[in-house]
Order: C-alpha cells, then sequence, then structure tokens
C-alpha cells in the first residue's frame, strides 16, 4: 500500500481474519492488529479484551473464563494501572452479579432522575425490596422526638381516659391499629416516636401512682400507731 504520511501500510487476509499494521519507512514494522469486522448475522464479535480510553479514563469489556464476564473502569488520572472498580457478572462457582469500588474509601451511588429503586418488587418508594433486610444496625433520622411529654405544659391522658379509648378501639391512642398496618405498612421512625410517648406517659403514671402508694403506706401508717395507742389506752 502507499506511504502516506510517511508511513507503510499493510493489510493481511488469513483464516483468521483481516490484520492490519504500518511503520515508518525504512524502520521496523508494528505489531499486526485485528480489524473487527460485522458479522453475517449483524453481530460484531472479538475474543479479546476491548478497551475504551479517552481523556482521563479508560472503560475496558472482558468477557473473562468460566463463565466471568465484566466491564473495569481505570481512572488514568489518578493511576493508570490501578483498577478504579468493575462491574461484573460470578466467576466459576459464583452466580452473582456484582459492583465493586476498588478505590480506598469509595463509595457506591446509585442515582435515579427522581425516580425509585427496587429489588424484586415494584419501586414505590425511593428503595422497595420484596423480601428482608439484614443488618447489624439501622439508623433512622427523625424529627419531633417526644421528649415534650416531661414538660409541665404537656397534658397527660388520665388513665381512664385511656381506659375508654381502648374499649372503643382495641388499640392505643395514636397507635395504628392491626388493620392499618396490614394495609399500609409501618414507618419504622415514627413507630418508634410514639411508642417512646407511650413510654413516657407511662412513666409517668407510674411516678404518681408511686407517689399515692407512698402517701397511702404513710396513712395506714398513721393509722396503724394511733390504734395501738387506742389499744393501749383501752388495757388501762
Amino acid at each position: 500500500m502507499d506511504a502516506s504520511g510517511d508511513k507503510s501500510h499493510q493489510l493481511n487476509f488469513n483464516n483468521g481474519g483481516l490484520y492490519y499494521r504500518q511503520g515508518a519507512i525504512g524502520a521496523n514494522w508494528e505489531t499486526w492488529r485485528k480489524i473487527i469486522m460485522e458479522d453475517v448475522d449483524g453481530r460484531v464479535r472479538t475474543d479479546r479484551e476491548v478497551s475504551i480510553t479517552k481523556g482521563g479514563g479508560s472503560l475496558f469489556l472482558n468477557a473473562g473464563s468460566l463463565d466471568h464476564a465484566y466491564m473495569a473502569f481505570y481512572a488514568s488520572s489518578q493511576n493508570p494501572g490501578l483498577r478504579s472498580g468493575w462491574f461484573g457478572y460470578g466467576a466459576a462457582g459464583n452466580p452473582h452479579i456484582t459492583l465493586a469500588n476498588e478505590r480506598a474509601g469509595g463509595a457506591i451511588l446509585l442515582a435515579t432522575n427522581g425516580g425509585n429503586v427496587g429489588i424484586d418488587a415494584t419501586a414505590t418508594e425511593k428503595l422497595t425490596v420484596g423480601g428482608g433486610i439484614k443488618a447489624k444496625r439501622v439508623k433512622v433520622t427523625i424529627s419531633d422526638w417526644p421528649d415534650y411529654v416531661f414538660s409541665p405544659a404537656y397534658t397527660l391522658p388520665s388513665l381512664q381516659t385511656i381506659e375508654q379509648y381502648i374499649a372503643r378501639h382495641q388499640h392505643l391512642p395514636d397507635i395504628p391499629s392491626a388493620k392499618e398496618v396490614e394495609a399500609d405498612g409501618l414507618d419504622v421512625g415514627e413507630m418508634n416516636k410514639k411508642l417512646l410517648q407511650k413510654v413516657e406517659e407511662l412513666t409517668l403514671h407510674l411516678i404518681e401512682q408511686q407517689k399515692t402508694i407512698q402517701s397511702q403506706q404513710a396513712a395506714i401508717g398513721q393509722l396503724s400507731t394511733e390504734l395501738q395507742s387506742i389499744k393501749q389506752q383501752l388495757k388501762h
């Protein structure tokens, strides 16, 4: 072929495919590079890794081996030889899809344009899971924590009022009924807040009852002393 641009160019046709190389005039030739072409079925195939590189990063597609395929990400502006992360399907005996950030302290951020994420379920919330969630720790951000129950301005419902409510509704005031929970689920943060409110109200009732008991015990003690005095007087 011609030597346009001060280089010579060669094509090679063989049973392995179509190959190309170039070389400066009077110098060594470069390594043969395979030209990927569309197959008769309209697909483009290669038995090697596909690399896409531009600017500060690279993307590699690799079929791997033993039922393993993945995409690898390199941020060359940080460290050209260190893989930043990868997304792939399993390996031998490990049929899982994995997304990994291999940078120290790096996070995985799943961002949607105002949408939701569902795992084995229709996504009706930011995250909807059609199954169990196992964790060592769960932190819920919530406001209006019920310390207001201990404020002098708080009106503590009487036990009589609560008894009447329970008789009428078969559940505590401000707590959803079994029917509501079955239909709408349970807001963990709100429920913990309401349960704490009930515990604090119950604590105040117990304090008042303890004061009443102590007052009654003092009165009983006084009556017992007076009774003993009367008995002594009657003996004489």
